[in-house]
């Protein structure tokens, strides 16, 4: 009779437990891929999902932007979130993670928003990078560039 992977794996699991050996075979797995991912330099880093959202409108009609998550980390204050905020918050994040954005125009907008119209500009226009040319936005103490549907 042939067994099944999963079968096999189930009886010698048993035997490990009848015969009182620990099974090692889950420790072995993690270690192993551990090492695998060291030794061939692959990221063992982890990714932080990034995210907005939006509620209720301003006298403008635009819509105030109240909270913003990072991962397990949350930025709300009871009232619209300003660009200097979220940059600060963004930037206190550890720095070993990757951090990774869903359709994350729409938040790049509302975070960047409190920014002069020029500066905006400057932000979405298309880069022209020749001499002396800078494609960051200085903002507070923060220089910003946007590198639009970057994966």
């Amino acid at each position: 009779m042939t067994l099944t992977s999963a079968e096999r794996i189930r009886a010698y699991r048993q035997r490990k437990k009848e015969s009182g050996e620990p099974d090692k075979t889950r420790t072995y797995r993690k270690e192993y891929r551990r090492d695998y991912k060291q030794a061939h330099g692959v990221s063992t880093r982890m990714f932080t999902g990034c995210d907005g959202e939006g509620c209720g409108l301003d006298e403008r009609g635009r819509q105030l932007y109240m909270l913003f998550r990072m991962g397990d980390r949350e930025l709300f204050t009871g009232h619209p979130l300003q660009t200097r905020e979220v940059l600060l918050f963004i930037c206190s994040h550890p720095r070993d993670e990757i951090l990774v954005g869903f359709s994350f125009g729409y938040d790049v907008t509302m975070i960047l928003r409190d920014l002069p119209e020029k500066q905006q500009r400057k932000l979405f226009e298309p880069k022209n990078l020749g001499p002396g040319y800078s494609p960051y936005v200085l903002f507070d103490e923060f220089d910003i560039q946007y590198l639009p549907k970057n994966y």
